[in-house]
């Protein structure tokens, strides 16, 4: 569990234009047991899933913060943290151009509901 993914985490391993993206900065990362939660509030706010907040968390928190991470991707312009943290608008701009699926993988990696939000 990585605990803080955010974009900043993310680097190129080296200049060329097929380098691979390499994730760094493990120093809250741990490894876990299935079934084992956590009560630390740990990472960056922007980035943390909700369960942080509330102390009761496993693994899932790693997906929520790529998803905040693949919607600030596909939707720019507006990423403030009210409307990554409530409803996801997804008849707004530019919305109705992104593809089905990947509102959909957004849609699932951000759900509220650990229990319900995909795995990796």
């Amino acid at each position: 569990m990585h605990w803080d993914l955010k974009p900043e985490n993310f680097l190129y391993a080296n200049s060329s234009e097929i380098s691979p993206l390499k994730v760094i900065d493990f120093g809250l990362s741990m490894c876990f047991k299935q079934g084992e939660r956590f009560s630390e509030i740990v990472g960056s706010p922007y980035y943390m899933a909700p369960e942080v907040l509330k102390r009761n968390y496993a693994q899932k928190i790693d997906i929520s913060s790529a998803g905040v991470i693949l919607y600030i991707l596909l939707f720019w312009a507006e990423t403030d943290e009210a409307i990554i943290r409530s409803r996801i608008d997804l008849d707004r701009e530019p919305w109705p151009k992104v593809s089905d699926n990947a509102k959909d993988l957004v849609s699932r990696m951000l759900d509220k509901n650990p229990y319900a939000r995909l795995t990796a």
